[in-house]
């Protein structure tokens, strides 16, 4: 995640993301209300990369990593809905169900 202006890129990974935004657990935060712009791979290995412009909703520290390298989780809603990314989400998630249960 790229914040507007001279603050340092944030890198974070996700497990909950939408056609509206993503919550992220990341290695800092910027404020409420910044404007990012978002990168990211649906599946992380091997995915189209995307980018969209976004803005930081909601901070809050991460319960399962306070100390290790994604302290914060960070909430970003995006400018615009991406439907495109529907059938992504869609097809990463079947395909982690079957690697889980074989």
């Amino acid at each position: 995640m790229r914040p507007e202006g001279e603050a340092p890129v944030l890198l974070g990974v996700s497990h909950d993301a939408s056609l509206a935004g993503m919550r992220v657990a990341t290695d800092g935060a910027p404020e409420i209300g910044a404007r990012l712009l978002v990168t990211f791979r649906v599946p992380p290995e091997s995915g189209e990369e995307r980018t969209i412009e976004g803005r930081v909703v909601r901070i809050e520290d991460n319960v399962d990593d306070p100390h290790g390298l994604w302290p914060k989780r960070v909430a970003v809603e995006f400018d615009r809905p991406m439907p495109e990314l529907a059938a992504a989400l869609e097809a990463a998630s079947a395909t982690f169900a079957r690697i889980s249960w074989t």
